[in-house]
């Protein structure tokens, strides 16, 4: 199997994977977007990598958990995030749903899926195509190989190591939905939307609605732009986004995209435009499941995306609230987030 996983060939339903999960996590043409304020996330800076666990430990009380279909599960070994991405333990996780056959040697990772599973194609007609029945991977490799007919597929982040368990992106359970498996899977991020918890005094921040973020643009003594935290609320003044100023600075974005990190961005036209987006990729049902992706903001009077024009970026692992009820999009009914926040549930 591995001898396959370290070659460069991919057979042409791993193409189609691909493009297709592609495809459909970066589709935010005017009918993919669903008018609401209540999308994404909130900002947890990039550190070293121990400077930006301990990081997420001092958060408001975070609590982790993922959803097995039936309820919701807490980790004996906490998720974390590290290069803006969340960080699940991959063993714990695949055992909540019942996949136990994983091996490991020397950084090589080998699972065994479900046999008879089924991915699901078009949402309209309902085809559906035999699920991978191995997994592949390697700490470090942002490669991810699924057998059998789909080979090689880019993954958003690497394995890592940490306390001598094996941890994966967020975006990896992405995949496996998207290619037949773990149908339920959700993870329920519990944090306070209270904006007050990610300020501190004499912090310089602007708190205001998508509306009031896109008109606000604030110059310093000598005509530049000027970078505050910016923290996008609802219209009742619950947090949504919380966008720090290292995300608003081009050079840090720029360094970002050029450095390979990120597999997908999305360029979105402003902060109504991010709060009104929706990326989703169906589970072997056909259900609609809105996705996490790399978001990068521009100035929303420009009418075409620049390089010049860019404001921010907001990151996959940023969510502190979603809606609460499902949305509509083609008819489609129960399309339900990747992440959650039950805070005051």
């Amino acid at each position: 199997m591995f001898e396959k996983f370290y070659t460069t060939k991919m057979s042409e339903n791993g193409k189609m994977l691909k493009h297709r999960f592609n495809k459909i996590r970066t589709n935010v043409s005017k009918r993919a977007r669903v008018a609401s304020y209540i999308t994404l996330a909130v900002i947890i800076s990039v550190f070293a990598f121990g400077a930006c666990l301990a990081a997420a430990a001092d958060m408001q009380s975070v609590r982790y958990q993922v959803y097995d279909g039936e309820k919701f599960v807490n980790f004996k070994n906490e998720p974390f995030v590290y290069k803006d991405l969340y960080y699940l333990p991959l063993r714990e996780t695949l055992n909540i749903f019942g996949i136990t056959d994983i091996a490991y040697d020397n950084g090589q990772i080998e699972v065994s899926l479900p046999a008879g599973m089924k991915q699901h194609i078009g949402t309209a007609t309902g085809e559906s195509s035999d699920a991978p029945t191995e997994l592949g991977l390697e700490i470090g490799k942002d490669i991810a190989y699924l057998a059998p007919n789909y080979g090689n597929v880019v993954i958003q982040g690497v394995p890592i190591l940490y306390n001598d368990l094996t941890y994966v992106p967020i975006y990896l359970f992405e995949i496996l939905i998207q290619a037949g498996h773990i149908p339920d899977f959700q993870f329920n991020v519990i944090r306070t939307d209270d904006p007050k918890a990610y300020y501190s005094d004499g912090e310089e921040v602007y708190i205001g609605t998508v509306y009031e973020q896109d008109a606000y643009n604030p110059v310093n003594a000598d005509g530049t732009a000027k970078i505050v935290k910016r923290i996008i609320v609802d219209e009742n003044g619950k947090a949504l986004i919380v966008i720090p100023v290292e995300k608003q600075i081009k050079e840090n974005i720029e360094a970002r995209f050029d450095a390979g990190d990120v597999n997908i961005w999305s360029s979105m036209r402003g902060y109504k435009d991010l709060a009104e987006s929706l990326h989703m990729v169906y589970n072997l049902r056909g259900e609609g499941i809105e996705t996490s992706v790399f978001d990068q903001i521009y100035d929303y009077t420009d009418q075409y995306y620049t390089a010049d024009s860019v404001k921010a970026y907001v990151t996959s692992a940023d969510i502190i609230r979603v809606p609460n009820s499902p949305k509509t999009y083609d008819g489609m009914e129960k399309i339900r987030p990747l992440i959650t926040n039950t805070y005051g549930k």
